[in-house]
């Protein structure tokens, strides 16, 4: 096999900026895509799991440290950067549920997803969303295969699930051919026209890219969601809590099986903020939610206006 490395080359402030020592020369910190788990990109050398994860704390922290949401990061230089950065945390992200692909579907659904179809229905309703031809669309981003299984059993639904990890986009559809299930990135919605989905359901998925800027990460998913919905169209998030001792982007291994993953953690303010900066209004506040094994959830149910002059003629 081949063997290179791939070097991102950062400005020496924001390599202090981290707090961070340095994992390679002061004007250099190399990231090795297999100490990243991204086997893919690179032979390079394996690292012990000790220093992949202190390699990964490190592209986490450069990224949060970088965030600098509501602008775009400037010069085009940093930008290059911390593009690159972002791209390597999602195929990290990617990798690693390719390789837990099994398990993960396994245990995916711990909401009851009746009641999430019933509260979808609700701030449907709330929202005044009519459905001409007598069919709810929905884009179920990031799905599982309980939940696509459970929509697409209903008659008044027709439902389309994408996920970015080609593993458990194959488990799916071996489970289930009968499914619509893509593989596809949350970032970029182009195979879908505009105003196409009634709803989006983005469970579980958003807090996995960094929160940068305007044109970096989640925000590029959030507003190809309010693309891709029709006018009124409701859009659900779950995204992972922050807590006192945990904030930003950073690893954390949830002790599920599945290893270190990367998160971007939230507050009420800043889920709000990052909804509102794209143009969606709020039907209900952020909800709180926590599963069996403690770990705190946001959730939001937000409508894309009817009237897009509502966002100042856009």
């Amino acid at each position: 096999m081949r063997k290179f490395a791939v070097i991102f080359v950062l400005p020496l402030s924001l390599i202090r900026w981290t707090g961070h020592r340095p994992l390679a020369s002061p004007r250099a910190v190399q990231f090795s895509c297999e100490a990243l788990d991204v086997p893919h990109l690179t032979g390079a050398p394996i690292l012990s799991d000790r220093a992949r994860i202190k390699n990964l704390e490190h592209l986490a922290a450069v990224l949060s440290k970088a965030a600098k949401p509501q602008k775009t990061l400037d010069p085009a230089s940093r930008h290059a950067e911390i593009s690159a950065m972002v791209r390597l945390a999602a195929e990290y992200t990617k990798q690693t549920y390719d390789r837990f692909a099994v398990p993960y579907t396994a245990s995916r659904g711990r909401l009851p997803t009746g009641d999430v179809y019933k509260k979808l229905l609700r701030h449907l309703a709330l929202a005044r969303v009519r459905f001409p031809d007598g069919v709810l669309k929905v884009l179920d981003a990031g799905t599982s295969l309980r939940d696509l299984s459970f929509l697409s059993r209903l008659d008044v639904v027709k439902a389309v699930g994408i996920d970015a990890s080609a593993g458990i986009v194959s488990v799916i559809r071996k489970r289930n051919p009968a499914l619509d299930i893509r593989l596809m990135d949350v970032t970029d919605l182009s195979d879908f026209p505009t105003g196409m989905f009634h709803a989006v359901r983005a469970n579980e998925v958003l807090h996995h890219l960094p929160l940068i800027s305007e044109d970096l990460g989640v925000d590029v998913a959030v507003r190809e969601a309010f693309r891709v919905l029709a006018p009124g169209g409701v859009y659900y998030v779950m995204v992972k809590a922050a807590t006192p001792t945990h904030k930003g982007f950073m690893v954390i291994d949830t002790g599920t099986g599945f290893g270190p993953r990367l998160y971007q953690l939230y507050t009420p303010r800043l889920l709000r903020a990052l909804l509102r900066r794209h143009g969606f209004s709020t039907i209900g506040d952020v909800g709180h939610w926590r599963d069996v094994g403690g770990d705190h959830f946001l959730t939001a149910y937000v409508q894309k206006p009817f009237l897009l002059a509502q966002r100042g003629g856009a």
